[in-house]
């Protein structure tokens, strides 16, 4: 196959614009210069080979071109990332670092987040923000100065900082394969109903006096049939009076011993007798009582989840401690452990 034979097929695999040779001459001098030989060198080809090698090259030949223009992205990021906002001294502060210090975390809201963010895009605020972190610096600046960060004790608190963040970074990597699934929520509410039964709820009505004398007459008006709620407006000394001495539902196990055992034996609608309290005398009235329902699993299970996910990792944990000493060679010293405790006395003296 004569090289402009080659070049037509070109133009048919590349679509023909009445220029199938330049464009042969084209991938011919890309050949050249990328892979380092001639599109002609494969003129002995049969027409189908041809058309394969051709379809491989500029595959590759794409490629190529794909991770060039990557590279170039990548170079552009870092180099907006290491561009320079600030010189303080003999230290550069890279926009890079100015983000970071300003980062938003993660977790605020998105509306919270959108205004953090037009805060920053203000040219006054992105000033006030850069005078902040250069404030910084020049005062970190002047503490490595004065040495302050070879100082043994502030080593001390540095090292006791970094292993507590290594622990933390431990207990999550224990933590992260905890997890409570569907079937265990259900089978702990299934076999634990007890612990989620609604309280049973008593709404009353009261008048307070602080005789009993007092308390005495206002009983026999009651007996006498006059309106609880209207006696208690004109009588009661507590701010309940208003209306009409309703204090709203309450668990019943919540009142104090002297009403509650009295109001646990009476049935809705009654009046009770007079009921001394320390420091006043009370009449109630059972308006209501709501017996003890089971709560739905729904409303109880993201409660027992959390109840599940801490004894799963306080087992979690447990478990590793002891595989820890399980490989471990510990020694202790016993003698210390003896005359441990008068020593550390005698140092706190």
């Amino acid at each position: 196959m004569t090289k402009a034979q080659n070049s037509k097929q070109v133009s048919s695999y590349l679509g023909d614009g009445g220029k199938a040779h330049d464009r042969f001459e084209h991938v011919n001098f890309g050949f050249r210069n990328c892979f380092g030989f001639r599109a002609s060198n494969f003129e002995f080809l049969p027409q189908g080979e041809f058309m394969t090698v051709c379809q491989s090259v500029l595959m590759v030949a794409l490629m190529f071109l794909a991770m060039l223009l990557n590279g170039c992205a990548n170079n552009s990021q870092r180099d907006s990332d290491d561009e320079a906002v600030a010189r303080i001294n003999d230290e550069v502060m890279t926009r890079k670092e100015l983000e970071r210090f300003f980062a938003i975390p993660e977790d605020v809201e998105p509306d919270v987040k959108k205004m953090i963010e037009q805060r920053y895009l203000n040219p006054d605020n992105k000033q006030s923000f850069l005078n902040r972190l250069i404030t910084r610096k020049l005062l970190l600046q002047e503490a490595k100065r004065r040495g302050l960060d070879e100082r043994a004790d502030f080593q001390e608190r540095v090292r006791k900082f970094i292993e507590g963040e290594l622990l933390k970074e431990l207990e999550n990597e224990i933590e992260r394969t905890v997890a409570v699934s569907e079937r265990e929520l259900r089978e702990y509410y299934d076999t634990h109903r007890e612990k989620y039964l609604t309280p049973v709820m008593v709404r009353l009505q009261q008048i307070r006096v602080e005789n009993e004398h007092e308390a005495k007459k206002l009983l026999e008006k009651l007996t006498e049939g006059e309106d609880f709620a209207q006696l208690a407006k004109v009588r009661s000394t507590d701010l309940f009076a208003v209306a009409g001495g309703d204090i709203g539902y309450y668990p019943e196990h919540s009142l104090v011993p002297e009403v509650r055992r009295v109001v646990s034996k009476m049935r809705v609608g009654d009046v009770s007798g007079i009921i001394q309290r320390p420091g006043d005398y009370v009449i109630v009235k059972l308006a209501d009582r709501r017996k003890s329902m089971l709560m739905a699993f729904e409303e109880v299970k993201e409660k027992i989840r959390a109840e599940l996910l801490l004894e799963k990792k306080k087992k979690a944990h447990e478990d590793f401690v002891a595989r820890l000493k399980a490989k471990s060679r510990i020694a202790i010293n016993e003698e210390w452990l003896k005359n441990g405790g008068d020593e550390l006395s005698a140092k706190g003296q």
